[in-house]
């Protein structure tokens, strides 16, 4: 890959994994643009210094357990979150939690 400064990628969470070595081997300044990905592997994903952003698709109770831990702290990495299954998402949580991580549920994109 060639250009003027770093190219932006976007792949979906099973690519990411899949293609590891060979991301591994882009010698170039890349950034990348993850979408599909779970609110479990969130903490993972932003590890890797490539990583600009995340779109998360999980259920409301996978969203809920990873709330204050994995998105929380990579608040500013989600590029939105879409809540799967049935119907709306009902979300319990304390007036406290909802200040705390209002960032996150900023970037919830479903109903």
């Amino acid at each position: 890959m060639t250009g003027i400064g770093a190219v932006s990628l976007g792949i979906t969470a099973t690519q990411l994994t899949t293609n590891a070595v060979v991301l591994g081997k882009i010698s170039t300044p890349y950034a990348l643009a993850i979408s599909g990905e779970t609110a479990a592997n969130v903490a993972v994903d932003s590890k890797n210094s490539h990583v600009a952003s995340i779109k998360v698709v999980d259920t409301a109770a996978n969203f809920m357990a990873q709330l204050d831990t994995a998105l929380a702290s990579n608040a500013a990495l989600l590029g939105g979150i879409a809540l799967a299954g049935p119907g709306i998402a009902n979300l319990a949580v304390t007036a406290a939690q909802f200040a705390q991580d209002t960032a996150v549920f900023g970037k919830i994109t479903t109903p």
